[in-house]
């Protein structure tokens, strides 16, 4: 249960991050980078796993990294949809 930390984190800042207009292509890659990165630093601390070793940050660090790309989709997906209905 505790490995879901990091995605869900990552997913609703990523939600955030390409949703919204500020967010130009070459941004929104570094900033999904830096996201993936903060949320598995906070899962790790947060579940505790840095008392065992902190390679379980590069577990988390992927995880997050999931649920930017996830999110990066979802949204594109959902405003793909829209163009396409206003069009008709």
């Amino acid at each position: 249960m505790e490995e879901i930390i990091a995605p869900t984190i990552a997913f609703l800042a990523g939600l955030w991050l390409w949703s919204s207009r500020f967010s130009t292509r070459p941004l929104s890659l570094g900033l999904g980078a830096a996201i993936a990165v903060g949320a598995g630093l906070i899962a790790t601390i947060l579940t505790g796993e840095y008392l065992a070793s902190w390679v379980y940050l590069l577990a988390d660090i992927g995880s997050g990294a999931i649920g930017v790309a996830v999110a990066m989709l979802a949204v594109r997906f959902v405003s793909l949809r829209r163009f396409i209905q206003r069009r008709q």
